[in-house]
């Protein structure tokens, strides 16, 4: 079966031992067996890649209100109090900041101090653009982000579907193999007794017995495999499988022609990402390039209250701000904008070429895995006669134990080749479908 690695197995419990995951989960867990559903819904509670995604999305949401943010006026209280240690405010050579603009300028008296409050407002005015290419540069990274949580959501299902069968598979299999070691006790202990009794020769009994023991062995590796994907089970889902088993009732989809898929591939949510993600791109070249616009904003005082008393109650100053010379950052902002811009390009028609061969390899995966099926099937019935018509033979005399036992073993491979082949089979179509973006999960 097409599954992972032995080492990896053996690495993922390594890992696993060191991180001792714990049953526990706040997921109700329904009685009876685990269907995938349900393994599949507790792997989403407990995976840190879509907790990740979510807050990437929490995030992108958050940078868009800072930039919708960034247009409205602000409005501040302000209070001020100046201590001298001489008459008079300012001294005719100090600097003047827009702040003494607003407040009248600097202004003689006997005075040593003064105190102002006002209300302040800030109010942008104009500035290329930017700040609406911003937001909706972040708005499209708020779709892409969501896509991209839909796509993880379709490829953590084909990670749990893989598990789940793969425990379905093992599980049936040393269900087979402890079936395989009960007909050849049988056929040790027939022979044992046909050697007592000179009918048998004992290399015939001393064959059946290394059969046994080579089934023994394969049951236990068989068993540690199955241990294996317990634990990774575990590990996506967050619980232990020991006090659970597993049913397959989950309704496979229906089967279409390859043409169906390749037209769906479109629809997948990662490419409906890298779309939103070019799109974006698209904004931020825009908010780049209106650097180079001049920038106008207003801002306005009202006096609450002023000490010494003056007339004044309001001002308004206007700010025009035009870049003539940077040392080139805008123009270097604006280069890589245009560079990400490509880069965007470049990764979507891959993604789009990715997604088109993953659906002509699946497809023909499937068609090849469920060929191989129905092959297995028409094999099967064949070892079964011929097992059947050797062991009648064997009680003629016709047929030889090592006929008998070659039968058998050939009779139980295909068996086992058989299910190996509808697990992977039921995988291959439900790797079809993601591929192609068909998994609302």
């Amino acid at each position: 079966m097409k599954h992972l690695h032995h080492s990896f197995f053996l690495l993922l419990v390594c890992s696993l031992s060191h991180s001792n995951i714990q049953a526990e989960t706040s997921v109700p867990i329904p009685p009876g067996p685990l269907d995938l559903q349900t393994c599949f819904e507790l792997a989403v509670l407990h995976s840190e890649t879509l907790g990740l995604k979510e807050e990437d999305i929490r995030i992108a949401q958050a940078r868009y209100w800072q930039a919708i943010g960034s247009v409205l006026p602000k409005v501040h209280v302000l209070a001020s109090e100046t201590l001298q240690n001489n008459p008079g405010s300012f001294s005719s050579g100090s600097a003047t900041t827009s702040t003494d603009v607003l407040d009248g300028g600097a202004s003689g008296g006997s005075r040593k101090d003064r105190f102002t409050s006002r209300l302040n407002v800030k109010q942008p005015i104009f500035s290329g653009f930017r700040e609406s290419s911003t937001a909706a540069a972040y708005e499209a990274n708020i779709e892409a982000q969501k896509h991209q949580k839909r796509r993880n959501l379709q490829l953590l299902y084909l990670d749990v579907a893989d598990v789940f069968y793969q425990i379905l598979m093992y599980e049936d299999d040393i269900r087979l193999l402890g079936d395989i070691r009960s007909a050849i006790e049988e056929r040790v202990a027939e022979l044992e007794k046909r050697v007592r009794l000179g009918k048998s020769r004992s290399g015939e009994l001393l064959m059946a017995r290394s059969e046994l023991a080579d089934s023994l062995v394969t049951i236990e590796q068989v068993r540690g495999l199955l241990d294996a994907s317990s634990e990774l089970m575990s590990f996506l889902t967050g619980i232990r499988l020991s006090p659970f088993k597993l049913k397959d009732a989950q309704t496979l989809p229906g089967t279409e022609a390859l043409e169906f898929y390749l037209s769906r591939t479109g629809e997948r949510p990662d490419i409906l990402a890298a779309i939103q993600n070019e799109r974006s791109a698209h904004r931020q070249l825009s908010a780049a390039k209106g650097e180079h616009w001049p920038t106008i904003s207003a801002e306005g005082n009202y006096y609450l209250h002023e000490n010494p008393v003056s007339k004044r109650e309001w001002n308004i100053l206007l700010t025009v701000d035009l870049p003539l010379f940077e040392g080139g950052l805008i123009e270097a902002r604006v280069s890589e904008r245009k560079a990400q811009v490509r880069s965007s390009q470049l990764s979507l028609e891959q993604l789009r070429r990715t997604a088109d061969k993953d659906v002509r390899t699946a497809y023909s995966n499937f068609l090849a895995s469920a060929a191989q099926m129905a092959r297995l099937q028409e094999a099967e019935k064949v070892a079964d006669e011929n097992c059947r018509v050797q062991t009648e033979d064997y009680k003629l005399g016709v047929a030889s134990n090592l006929d008998v036992l070659e039968a058998m073993k050939q009779l139980y491979d295909t068996r086992r080749r058989l299910l190996g082949m509808e697990m992977d089979t039921r995988v291959d179509l439900i790797r079809l479908h993601v591929s192609a973006g068909m998994i609302q999960k």
